[in-house]
């Protein structure tokens, strides 16, 4: 949430960062219609239990916990194996 209180941030289940704009009144909180901010992997993968991202509190960044991508591993390919066993 934003500090002062007039937004809500949360992750959706279909990894989208969303924003819904709140208005607080006495004895009532009035909630507006979600927007989808951008979409984000959560590198954590359990929904819930650890937030993947912080939110500044004028709510104009955002600080993400992302994972390296990891190098792609050279992949040997064997053909005609059986050929060899001949030897």
């Amino acid at each position: 949430m934003r500090r002062d209180g007039k937004e809500l941030f949360y992750w959706s289940a279909d990894n989208t960062l969303m924003s819904v704009p709140i208005t607080l009144k006495p004895g009532i909180a009035e909630v507006g219609a979600a927007h989808p901010l951008f979409r984000f992997n959560n590198p954590v993968g359990i929904v819930g239990i650890v937030s993947p991202y912080d939110v500044t509190a004028d709510g104009q960044r955002f600080a993400l916990i992302t994972m390296p991508q990891q190098a792609s591993k050279p992949i040997t390919l064997v053909t005609n194996w059986t050929a060899e066993l001949k030897k």
